[in-house]
């Protein structure tokens, strides 16, 4: 009887999977943070970049993001400021005066693409503050 393949490789891993436990979550806290210029990543990002679900620590071993962060020998990051309301209803008013109509959610973001000033959820607010 002949074996089904996809099994058959899932046993014949080349490297064992590793062990997501305490230890291993501050080793990758560092190493990120080493290849990050020295600063810690932000959760979702540390996620993106290692695979470390938040299901994998949370409630385990840290009750939030920053107390793993504190215990690898890191600074909690700081919370980015919210956008001043003037500052954003002056872009987005520019923003529909050069469109002649409201912009729909899509071109608000290819706006914040391509415009390093125009307002983003996922860009600087340094400037904007």
């Amino acid at each position: 009887m002949a074996r089904c393949s996809r099994f058959a490789d899932f046993r014949q891993l080349e490297q064992p999977l590793a062990v997501i436990d305490k230890t291993h979550i501050l080793s990758e806290i560092r190493r990120t943070a080493a290849e990050n210029g020295g600063g810690a990543l932000g959760r979702q990002r540390f996620e993106k970049e290692t695979g470390i679900r938040s299901a994998n620590w949370l409630g385990k071993y840290w009750s939030k993001w920053s107390d793993a962060v504190v215990e690898a020998g890191f600074a909690p990051n700081e919370k980015r400021l919210p956008y001043d309301e003037n500052y954003l209803l002056g872009k987005l008013a520019a923003y529909v005066a050069e469109l002649g109509r409201f912009p729909v959610v899509a071109e608000l973001r290819m706006k914040a693409h391509a415009d390093g000033e125009f307002p983003s959820h996922t860009g600087p607010h340094s400037s904007a503050v």
